[in-house]
C-alpha cells in the first residue's frame, strides 16, 4: 500500500464513529495524514489509550475524543467534517448518520476505507466470504488451504482482524481472505473482490435490514462492481441464492464468472458432492478432491468445504494441497465443537449457532 493513497486524506477533517478494533485501526492508519480526527463512541468506558497515544505522537494533527452514550444524537459534531468512517456495529439509521446523508457527507465503512488503500495487484489477490452462517469456518479453512500450498495468505475482515490492519507500505503478494458481514457491506461503494462467495442467506439481522429481500440485496451487493474478470461462487442449495441468480442482470450479461456448487449433481453445478468426493469442473479443468475426513460435522459443512474448494481452484491450488488442509482442519470453538463422550453420548458445543437456522 503506497503512501500516495493516504495522501488523499491529507488535511481532511474526518469523523470516525465507533472505537472498536476497526475504528481504532482506521484512526492509527490516518494519523499523520488527516488534518483533524473526531473520534466518537457511545460507550463512556471505552478503552482508547493506545489510540490516543498514537494521535499524540503525530505532530500536525488535531483531534477530539468524545465518549458519550448520547453522542449519536449530537449533530453539531458533523460541522466541518469531510468524511465519516463508520464501524459495522453502528446502524445507518441513527440520527447522526441520517444527518450526514442529508449534508451529503460521504459515509464509508472501514472495509471501504481499507479497500481504497489497496493497489491493483493487492485487489486481485482477494477472496470475500459472506453468508448468514459458516463464514468464519470457510475463511479459516480457505486461509489454511492457501498457506498450505505455499501461497501467502491472511484471514481478515469480520473475523477479528480488520482489513486495514493487513496493509503495509510497499507491495505484497498476500492473498487476503476477507470475512464480510452485511453490516460492513452497507457502506461499501467501490469494494470489488476478485472472488466472492455467498454461502447461504437465512433469517438474521432483520431488525436492522427490515426484510429478507433487503438483507439478500445487501449480500449480493458484493457483485455490483463486477467486471468480466471477477468470480462469484454460489450455493445452489440455498433457495434465496438460487432465485437471485436467475434475477440478477449482471449474471446474464457475463459481468461475472459464475461457479455454482451443490450437494446434488442434478442441479448441474460446477462443483458437486458425489461418492464422498467433491468434484469440480472450473474454467475447463476437472478433478476430484478426495479424503474429506476432518473434524467438521454435518452436510452443511460439506457444502462449506465445496465453496472453499471452488475458491482454491481459482487460485490454482493443487488437489493434494486442498486434501491435506481439509484433513488437518480442526473445527473452530463453539461451532459443533466436540467436547467429550459421556455414557455413549457425544457432546458438542454449538453456542455460536445464534440465529433461527
Amino acid at each position: 500500500m503506497g503512501i500516495k493513497k493516504l495522501n488523499e486524506f491529507k488535511g481532511k477533517r474526518i469523523l470516525v464513529a465507533g472505537l472498536g478494533k476497526s475504528g481504532v485501526s482506521t484512526i492509527k492508519k490516518l494519523a499523520g495524514f488527516a488534518g483533524h480526527i473526531t473520534a466518537i463512541d457511545s460507550d463512556p468506558a471505552k478503552e482508547v489509550s493506545s489510540m490516543v497515544a498514537c494521535l499524540k505522537s503525530n505532530k500536525g494533527i488535531t483531534y477530539d475524543l468524545i465518549l458519550d452514550e448520547n453522542v449519536n444524537r449530537k449533530r453539531k459534531i458533523l460541522d466541518g467534517i469531510d468524511l465519516v468512517i463508520i464501524s459495522p456495529g453502528i446502524s445507518c439509521e441513527i440520527p447522526l448518520m441520517k444527518q450526514a446523508d442529508r449534508l451529503n457527507i460521504p459515509v464509508w465503512s472501514e472495509m471501504e476505507f481499507a479497500w481504497r488503500l489497496l493497489d491493483a495487484k493487492q485487489k486481485k489477490n482477494t477472496i470475500a466470504v459472506t453468508g448468514t452462517n459458516g463464514k468464519t469456518t470457510v475463511v479459516t479453512l480457505l486461509n489454511q488451504i492457501l498457506n498450505g500450498s505455499q501461497k501467502q495468505s491472511i484471514a481478515c475482515g469480520n473475523i477479528g482482524n480488520p482489513l486495514v490492519d493487513t496493509l503495509k507500505d510497499g507491495r505484497d503478494g498476500l492473498v487476503r481472505v476477507i470475512e464480510v458481514s452485511s453490516f460492513q457491506l452497507e457502506r461499501c461503494y467501490s469494494f470489488n473482490p476478485f472472488a466472492s462467495i455467498i454461502l447461504n442467506i437465512t433469517s438474521d439481522h432483520i431488525d436492522r435490514h427490515h426484510s429478507m429481500d433487503n438483507y439478500a440485496e445487501i449480500k449480493f451487493s458484493l457483485f455490483k462492481n463486477s467486471t468480466g474478470k471477477n468470480w462469484g461462487i454460489f450455493n445452489l442449495d440455498d433457495s434465496i441464492i438460487s432465485r437471485k441468480l436467475s434475477e440478477k442482470q449482471y449474471f446474464a450479461h457475463k459481468r461475472l464468472n459464475v461457479i455454482r456448487y451443490s450437494l446434488s449433481v442434478e442441479n448441474n453445478p460446477e462443483v458437486y458432492y458425489k461418492n464422498k468426493c467433491i468434484c469440480y469442473e472450473i474454467a475447463g479443468l476437472s478433478g476430484k478432491v478426495r479424503n474429506l475426513q476432518s473434524g467438521l460435522q454435518g452436510m452443511h459443512n460439506i457444502s462449506n468445504v465445496m465453496s472453499a474448494v471452488a475458491a482454491a481452484k481459482i487460485f490454482s491450488v493443487a488437489d493434494k494441497d486442498i486434501e491435506r488442509a481439509i484433513k488437518r482442519f480442526k473445527p473452530l470453538e463453539h461451532r459443533i465443537e466436540f467436547v467429550r463422550k459421556i455414557n455413549g453420548i457425544r457432546i458438542y458445543n454449538d453456542s455460536k449457532a445464534t440465529n433461527p437456522d
